[in-house]
């Protein structure tokens, strides 16, 4: 990183998905497991803060008789160093191909940060975009407020086979922090109706002269009929290290929780996320 400013604002921007850990590697619980991966996920309640193009084609169902679905997910996050928590909420609109957003986290001894997003799908094409702002008040150095962009495409491999999602995000585009946009893109496959796979290559342009992280995981349903356990696994690269990453979740009704262990160096770090569909 180019200071200790950056490296506090990157992992305020990503607390906001809901959990914590050492350097840039801050994802949600569910994201966690799988190595970080979600620029082209960005299914669920932390999708407009991972890329809210996202929020046009949510994974979260709508109640009979409701236009909208909705997702809440609330995080908390722990190693030896600090502790990180997080509210996060993303919601849509199937018929019109739109989705909102927010989020509130905060860091210990590093600050707190809230921002808002918004997503659509262009008409009569699997191409949609977003946007969101997050201000950010690090403890040490000045408050920020950044503008991030993000671009989603839902690629058809075939009539029998799921669409291969591939995302694009631009974080900073102001060059708010005066370390210059950075590009982030992903691919997101579900390879058979239980198996999701997912890739990122973050900073692709190598602002923070850290090269190219590529980070991945996977995702796998099991458990009877209902399929309502998830395992994970994957690696993250923080760009100094890569750090292995496990995970396992539980979907009851609308009702889920999850379980992310990431082994950064010095200190593993742990998270733990409660979600709802409303």
């Amino acid at each position: 990183m180019k200071s200790r400013l950056v490296v506090a604002v990157v992992v305020l921007v990503v607390v906001a998905t809901g959990a914590w850990a050492q350097g840039i590697a801050a994802i949600s619980p569910r994201a966690a497991g799988m190595g970080g991966a979600a620029t082209a996920v960005c299914d669920d309640a932390v999708a407009w803060a991972q890329n809210p193009a996202g929020l046009a084609a949510l994974s979260v169902p709508c109640k009979e008789g409701t236009e909208y679905g909705n997702d809440v997910l609330f995080g908390y996050a722990n190693n030896d160093a600090t502790n990180a928590w997080g509210l996060s909420w993303s919601g849509w609109k199937p018929a019109d191909r739109i989705g909102f957003g927010a989020a509130y986290a905060d860091a210990q001894d590093m600050g707190s940060m809230f921002g808002a997003g918004f997503g659509a799908g262009l008409k009569d094409c699997p191409l949609s975009a977003g946007l969101n702002v997050m201000a950010l008040n690090p403890d040490l150095g000045e408050d920020h407020t950044i503008l991030n962009v993000g671009l989603l495409y839902r690629l058809g491999l075939g009539k029998d086979a799921a669409p291969l999602k591939v995302g694009m995000t631009v974080t900073d585009v102001t060059d708010e922090l005066g370390a210059g946009a950075l590009w982030n893109v992903g691919l997101a496959w579900k390879a058979t109706k239980d198996l999701l796979l997912a890739v990122d290559l973050n900073d692709v342009s190598d602002q923070l002269d850290l090269g190219t992280q590529v980070s991945g995981g996977a995702e796998l349903a099991f458990g009877g009929k209902a399929k309502e356990w998830r395992a994970r696994v994957g690696v993250m690269d923080t760009g100094n290290e890569n750090d292995v990453t496990v995970g396992v979740g539980y979907q009851a009704k609308q009702w889920r929780a999850d379980f992310a262990w990431v082994n950064t160096d010095p200190d593993a770090t742990w998270s733990v996320g409660v979600g709802v569909n409303l």
